[in-house]
């Protein structure tokens, strides 16, 4: 990275893995295994054992994401909720942006002011970390 930069990094929370869990079928049953639900709560861990999805990923608490990149040198620009309070509806959100362009603005508003909100960051799909490093 150049000095002065900008680094944009995309992350999962450790509850959107069980969101996504819940939402295939395939991969339900894992939320009846304890030792699944807690590797993935305790220790943010996600194995899946079903072929064809998601494999394994690591997923973070929000809170600590700015003092792990801070003590990699960046100084915290922005966490933000990369899909805001939308989470899965994008379907909703294209419907509107094709139907109702006004409510489709008032929508996009609304997600930019709550998006750096912390009770949005843990279940967001994805957090957006933006940073810069001296």
């Amino acid at each position: 990275m150049k000095p002065q930069g900008v680094a944009f990094v995309a992350l999962i929370p450790r509850y959107s893995f069980l969101r996504h869990v819940l939402e295939v079928p395939d991969l339900r049953h894992n939320l009846t295994q304890l030792g699944f639900v807690s590797r993935v709560l305790e220790q943010g861990v996600f194995i899946n054992d079903v072929p064809g999805h998601f494999t394994n990923g690591y997923g973070v608490r929000p809170e600590e994401v700015p003092a792990f990149f801070a003590q990699r040198g960046f100084t915290m620009l922005s966490l933000l909720a990369a899909e805001g309070i939308v989470g899965d509806l994008q379907r909703v959100l294209f419907g509107l942006e094709q139907n109702d362009p006004v409510t489709y603005q008032a929508v996009l508003d609304i997600i930019l002011k709550t998006a750096a909100d912390p009770g949005i960051l843990g279940v967001a799909s994805h957090i957006l970390y933006i940073g810069n490093k001296e």
